[in-house]
C-alpha cells in the first residue's frame, strides 16, 4: 500500500522520514517518530493530501516493541538508522535544580544537628 507503483494507496514511505508533508486541510507536518507513531495508531487523524483515509488503526494491536520496530523500519527507508526512542512515560518527574539543592542543604543541616 505504501511502496509506490500501481497498487499504491497510501503515502510512499521510502525517503519520507524527516521530510515535510502536506495534510488534508492544508496543515504541513514533518515526518518524525511522533508523526509515524500517531499515523500507525490513529491513521485517520492526519491524512496526507491526495490520499483517502483507508488505513486501519493498529492501536491496541501492536506492542510497544513492535511499534518501535515499525518506526525504526520506516526511518531506515530514508537511510536513517539512528536509535528509535520510546514514548514510555517516565515514572517520576525530575526535580528542578533549585529543589534538589534545597533538599540537599536540608539533609546536610539535619546531619549537623541544625
Amino acid at each position: 500500500c505504501h511502496a509506490g507503483g500501481d497498487n499504491q494507496r497510501g503515502a510512499k514511505l521510502e525517503g519520507i522520514f524527516g521530510k515535510e508533508v502536506k495534510l488534508v486541510g492544508g496543515k504541513t507536518v514533518t515526518v518524525d517518530e511522533d508523526y509515524i507513531r500517531r499515523s500507525i495508531e490513529n491513521p485517520a487523524g492526519e491524512i496526507v493530501e491526495g490520499y483517502q483515509p483507508i488505513m486501519p488503526t493498529f492501536k491496541g494491536q501492536v506492542t510497544e516493541e513492535q511499534l518501535v520496530s515499525l518506526v525504526a523500519y520506516i526511518k531506515s527507508l530514508s537511510g536513517d538508522t539512528s536509535t528509535t526512542t520510546t514514548s514510555t512515560p517516565a515514572t517520576s518527574e525530575p526535580k528542578a535544580e533549585s529543589e534538589t539543592k534545597d533538599s540537599t542543604q536540608e539533609q546536610a543541616g539535619e546531619k549537623e544537628g541544625k
